[in-house]
């Protein structure tokens, strides 16, 4: 979700919900709000998203960034697992191919 869109969505939820909160700014909804909407397990949408910050504000905010942090930090350390198992079956299939072709010789 873009920064523009998850703005609109406030006002949309603000009239709901009455938000006291003001817009975050751009560095804030980077850095705490972005990593949230990707990767918090519980996967929120965006509606959920602008009802959340409408609720809570930036403290909720952050307090939810920390899980989504330690599952983004998990998707990447499975991420790097998968690479390193498709380089080592790669040298695997290489070191097959090598050797029955100087087998055949």
């Amino acid at each position: 979700m873009m920064y523009c869109e998850f703005t609109a969505k406030l006002l949309e939820f603000q009239r709901i919900y009455g938000n006291k909160f003001s817009e975050p700014i751009v560095s804030f909804y980077e850095n705490v709000i972005e990593p949230v909407y990707m990767y918090h397990p519980l996967q929120f949408n965006k509606d959920e998203m602008a009802t959340l910050y409408c609720i809570g504000g930036p403290a909720l905010m952050r307090e939810l960034n920390d899980r989504a942090i330690y599952f983004r930090n998990l998707e990447d350390d499975v991420n790097a697992a998968q690479t390193r198992l498709n380089e080592a079956k790669q040298d695997q299939e290489y070191a097959l191919r090598c050797y029955l072709h100087n087998d055949n010789k």
